[in-house]
């Protein structure tokens, strides 16, 4: 399967960045076409809710349709020189890196592995998919996409691929660069695998993404906190790398925040799944949907036990639902920071619906305790006043910082994805994220000898003569480089 992606891919590297991005254009209008059949794929494969599996079809052909409106900038040929190189014409261009393998995660199957293998083709690449075991449906949904959207075009060039961490490894021993989403453990064997082969590796791994609440705004600031800090730490049931795992509050505003937190919840997050051709829950409607893997329900009651048992008390929920796959949306709270430390609860990324809320003294006790683990992938701030809370985000360790958003940067295409520390290496995403897909290479023409070619007879004295006229107090703009050339130039020959 390779051997045939590198046949293919080498063919579709030669062809132009035109006619690729063309390729792509046709493939999302037919993507969209036949969204509403993707996302129930996606719903049907991970119990989401139809309008957060309609999620991932819209963050697929966003990202799809800002790379085909700028792949051919990003792609274009850059001329480069200096005095050094008079004579010759310099030229840097990306080309692609072969294959690129990426391993995707069950909890957004289609949206974080998708658009990737889509960037990697417009790049030139081939592309080696291997989805989660637990979502194969929505691999079959990207082949029946790959093979019939856009006349077929992308079928030969993207190969999914099924199967547990034994088809990973393999894929990781065989492909030219690797993208790898979902947990530290196994990102970072993915890393050490690709290292020992000297290929580069993309890792986009857990969280433990902190939100500072500095107050203000009364009980409308409150309230608005609230919610959106709720969006951020209850979407999708929690299962997201950049959802908000911990809340710190400034302790003036601690009890507000925490009565409008517990006040929202319980009002507007609720938990429930529509199985195909079922019925709607009571009430019509849900926020997020199961457990996508069963045994993450065990590990979320057991963190929560345990921070009950450090002295946490929850406010809300804190159990599995009587309905089937999932735990309640719940809010805890700990009455310092001291009795958070040492918490799973607060140090490692649970990947469930709770929320943990911890009363901090002070603005730097906020930021010592956002910046206290090895995970730096997002982290927000929350106040009406926009230059304080930029201010403090700025101090924060974290791919991507927010002032009153959550999410935003995995999601806006034109921003690079990804984090810092144990959350990864590398940025998925963007001019940066799709450069990433492929490696510079320079390219030198001469036309004759270089003004400033270093001759072997040259003698040391013109040498130095030709250093100080180039690059000696003197140098200070084009008109000066000009003289210092003629000055070389007469120095060495």
């Amino acid at each position: 399967m390779v051997a045939d992606l590198r046949a293919a891919s080498a063919e579709w590297a030669a062809t132009p960045v035109r006619a690729r991005t063309a390729a792509l254009t046709a493939f999302l209008d037919d993507f969209v076409a036949g969204g509403q059949a993707t996302a129930a794929a996606v719903a049907a494969a991970t119990g989401k809710p139809p309008p957060a599996a309609m999620d991932e079809v819209v963050l697929t052909a966003s990202t799809g349709r800002h790379i085909a409106a700028h792949a051919g900038g990003w792609l274009a040929e850059e001329a480069r020189g200096g005095v050094l190189a008079t004579g010759r014409r310099c030229v840097v261009r990306r080309v692609p890196l072969g294959v690129v393998g990426v391993i995707g995660p069950y909890n957004f199957p289609l949206s974080l592995t998708l658009p990737v293998a889509l960037a990697a083709v417009t790049a030139g690449n081939g592309v080696l998919l291997k989805v989660s075991e637990a979502t194969a449906g929505v691999g079959a949904a990207m082949e029946a996409a790959l093979a019939s959207c856009g006349g077929g075009v992308f079928a030969r060039l993207v190969r999914v691929v099924y199967g547990a961490a034994a088809v990973g490894r393999a894929l990781t021993s065989t492909v030219d660069h690797v993208v790898f989403v979902g947990s530290v453990g196994v990102g970072r064997a993915v890393a050490s695998a690709a290292a020992a082969r000297g290929v580069g590796c993309t890792l986009e791994l857990g969280g433990k993404d902190p939100a500072i609440v500095l107050g203000g705004g009364g009980a409308a600031g409150m309230a608005a906190a609230a919610r959106g800090i709720a969006h951020g730490a209850y979407y999708n049931a929690g299962q997201l790398c950049i959802g908000i795992e911990r809340c710190f509050v400034l302790a003036p505003t601690f009890d507000a925040f925490v009565a409008a937190l517990v006040a929202h919840v319980e009002k507007h997050v609720t938990a429930g799944w529509v199985p195909p051709g079922g019925a709607a829950p009571p009430g019509g409607s849900y926020t997020y949907g199961p457990a996508i893997v069963r045994g993450q329900l065990d590990h979320v009651a057991a963190v929560v036990g345990e921070a009950v048992a450090a002295g946490a008390t929850v406010l809300t929920g804190g159990r599995p639902s009587a309905c089937g796959r999932f735990y309640e949306p719940t809010v805890v709270t700990f009455p310092s920071l001291a009795a958070a430390s040492g918490t799973r609860l607060m140090e490692e990324e649970t990947f469930g619906p709770v929320l943990p809320v911890v009363p901090v003294p002070d603005v730097d006790a906020a930021v010592a305790a956002a910046n206290g683990t090895p995970f730096g992938l997002n982290a927000s701030v929350w106040t009406p006043d926009l230059r304080a809370g930029e201010a403090v985000a700025r101090r924060l360790y974290a791919g991507g910082v927010l002032v009153n958003e959550t999410m935003l940067t995995g999601v806006v295409p034109s921003l690079p994805f990804g984090g810092v520390g144990a959350s990864g290496m590398g940025r998925v995403g963007g001019k940066e994220g799709f450069l990433s897909l492929t490696t510079p290479q320079v390219v030198i023409v001469g036309h004759g000898p270089s003004a400033v070619e270093w001759r072997s007879g040259t003698s040391l004295a013109a040498r130095w003569g030709m250093v100080r006229a180039l690059f000696g107090r003197r140098w200070s703009g084009v008109a000066v480089v000009r003289e210092a050339v003629a000055a070389a130039v007469a120095a060495a020959w």
